[in-house]
């Protein structure tokens, strides 16, 4: 900035800037903090001990910032280390179901391979080779899924990053970790997927393999139908907090706030051009028909406030209480749509109110215990004054906090943003007035603006995005417990191929057989929906801890989970189920 405009900042600006310092690596950021307390101490402690503030510095290390920060006025809304783990652990159980929906599908195709190992093991094979065989077999399976991931992945990568608001890029070619990462990868689950096949298959006898090879291992069935459970647990769990997260994100846009949030208009109150010449500006836009009214203030709500210790009517000097402060005009109340719930509003009609006026949430007054607060003696720094009014609580912060006690008072000297409450009708000839008049003030600086009900939404950007990630994830957990259900279903009918034939030469009907092939499937997703609810319950719990203001998690969404889970699930045993119903009982029976 140049110098000129330097001279006619004023003081307050001074304590807004965000400071960033470079430490030696070995030099302990505790340390440094005791020298500012310090240096704050040999400066400021007279003043300090008059006002009964108390200053404590604390460094924040610039990594921690983004996942491990929820202070109020950061430049953007933070991430939450919380989300980061949450994705990961959902990542790592749909891999999970994933491995299990191999190690499924490869042993129910091992069923159809008995006589191919028992010709070999005629042929001379050995135990070893048939392993080297299928391990082999499995893990380029697994290498081949690899490299229709890395092409899946070039290609939704630029949708993830529209949906998730991210620049995710990855170099395959420099990042050697990922590349490590992935074959690792791959060679587990080729390992895995292919071990209990391959020692599974080697081990019988060839006479066994060509007399009966479908009545081997039916008792595996429910070693099979366990990880099924699991499967469909993981899948409800996720249906679940998907109604959940939908349930909170819907609180959250539509949960009463205290004030009216609708057509605010805010502008940056910056520059000597525009804090010297406040009232003529204001002045100025008021003289457009679509303008209800026009006010300022420290922040604008959804972007926090100060902290001060105040000087309370009979509270000693030790006990002083330290509120959230709002710095504000004599129209902020009015253009918010604030209630006032005791007193009076901030009015030019009385000129002591903008040096001794206070008005006090309705948080403040229950903290101080008063039953009558208007007319009381209250103080900050150089001004002794009255509470003149109590307004009801509103929302300063976002809904991850509780309303605090809060104190306002008009301090000119502090206004940062400007509020602008406009008609509905012709929006945009309204804010070309504005732009119109902010370059006749300010020709030097942007004209940028932001609606108030945009700017509070956007401190939810990080749960709306988790939020559809998290859907993304639901569906593809959906999609491979369905798959991992759609080949159990096939391994259950081709071992009852015998069974379903008699069945229908003795008269059973087509409707007959899909019930007796679905109820065992059935049963297996209620035990599932039993089972994942209260993990579901106790999951979406934690989450919602992250906010003070919280729905309380219906029954239905647990209803919808199981009711939705049972209808995929008997909608993808029917498609093997019609089948086998609708086979000639002649040609199973032949088969066998």
């Amino acid at each position: 900035m140049g110098i000129d405009e330097t001279e006619n900042w004023r003081w307050r600006n001074q304590i807004n800037f965000y400071t960033y310092l470079l430490l030696p690596a070995d030099r302990s950021p505790g340390l440094l903090e005791q020298k500012i307390d310090e240096i704050y101490e040999v400066n400021t402690g007279d003043v300090l001990e008059r006002s009964g503030w108390k200053i404590r510095t604390v460094l924040q290390p610039l990594a921690s910032i983004h996942l491990h920060s929820n202070f109020e006025r950061e430049i953007e809304p933070n991430g939450n280390a919380t989300t980061v783990y949450i994705l990961s652990t959902i990542a790592f159980f749909i891999l999970l179901l994933a491995c299990i929906n191999f190690i499924n599908l490869a042993t129910a195709r091992s069923f159809e391979r008995f006589k191919e190992v028992g010709m070999r093991k005629v042929l001379g094979a050995r135990r070893g080779n048939l392993i080297r065989q299928f391990l082999a077999e499995s893990i380029l399976i697994a290498f081949s899924g690899l490299l229709i991931a890395l092409v899946l992945v070039d290609l939704l990568m630029p949708a993830f990053n529209r949906i998730t608001g991210l620049r995710l890029t990855i170099d395959y070619t420099n990042d050697w970790g990922l590349l490590i990462g992935s074959v690792t990868l791959v060679l587990v689950v080729g390992l895995v997927g292919g071990l209990y096949p391959a020692f599974f298959l080697s081990r019988f006898e060839p006479i066994k393999a060509f007399k009966s090879p479908h009545k081997i291992g039916v008792l595996k069935l429910t070693q099979r139908s366990g990880l099924l459970v699991f499967q469909f647990v993981i899948a409800i769990v996720l249906i679940v907090g998907t109604g959940v997260l939908h349930q909170q994100l819907q609180f959250v846009k539509t949960k009463r706030l205290g004030f009216n949030k609708e057509q605010v208009v805010v502008l940056p109150l910056q520059g000597a051009e525009l804090t010297q010449n406040y009232e003529t500006f204001k002045d100025e836009l008021r003289k457009h028909p679509h303008i209800l009214s026009v006010s300022a203030g420290y922040a604008v709500p959804g972007a926090g406030a100060g902290q001060n210790t105040f000087r309370v009517e009979g509270v000693p000097k030790e006990a002083r209480p330290s509120m959230k402060t709002l710095y504000v005009d004599h129209d902020y109340i009015k253009t918010l749509g604030i209630e006032i719930k005791a007193g009076r509003d901030f009015s030019r009609d009385f000129v002591t109110d903008a040096t001794e006026g206070f008005i006090l949430n309705e948080a403040a007054v229950n903290v101080l215990g008063w039953d009558d607060p208007i007319g009381k003696e209250f103080g900050w720094w150089n001004r002794d004054g009255r509470v003149v009014g109590v307004v009801e609580n509103f929302h300063f912060a976002s809904l991850y906090r509780e309303i605090e006690p809060l104190v306002m008072l008009i301090f000119p000297d502090m206004f940062r943003q400007l509020a602008v409450r406009i008609q509905s009708q012709d929006v945009s000839a309204t804010l070309a007035f504005l732009e119109n008049i902010w370059q006749a003030y300010v020709p030097k600086r942007p004209f940028q603006y932001s609606f108030l009900e945009e700017r509070f939404d956007r401190l939810y950007k990080a749960e709306q995005r988790f939020g559809q990630v998290w859907n993304l994830f639901t569906a593809l957990a959906i999609f491979i417990a369905c798959l991992g259900l759609l080949g159990l279903t096939a391994l259950s009918t081709k071992q009852r191929t015998k069974e379903i034939a008699i069945r229908k030469v003795l008269g059973a009907s087509a409707v007959g057989v899909v019930r007796l092939i679905s109820k065992d499937f059935v049963r297996l997703v209620l035990v599932s929906i039993i089972v994942a609810c209260p993990i579901a319950w106790y999951a979406m719990q934690r989450w919602l801890e992250n906010f003070a203001y919280r729905v309380d998690i219906s029954w239905w969404v647990f209803a919808l989970a199981g009711g939705l889970s049972l209808v995929i699930a008997i909608l993808t045993v029917s498609t093997q189920a019609i089948r086998a119903a609708l086979a000639n009982p002649v040609d199973s029976l032949r088969y066998e």
